[in-house]
Order: structure tokens, then sequence, then C-alpha cells
């Protein structure tokens, strides 16, 4: 159970990291 609780931990954070990535990147495109 602790390796879900930690895979659910560090896709949490990429998405938070990636996300305004993403966003900027969509926003320089259009």
């Amino acid at each position: 159970m602790t390796y879900v609780i930690i895979t659910t931990i560090i896709l949490a954070l990429t998405e938070i990291t990636i996300l305004p990535f993403v966003g900027r990147y969509t926003d320089k495109e259009q």
C-alpha cells in the first residue's frame, strides 16, 4: 500500500510541475 501512496504523491507533484509549462507552451502556440 505504501507504493500506491508514493506513486500518487509523485504523480501529483509531476502534474503540478509539468502543467504550468504545458500551459505556457500552448499560450505561445496560440
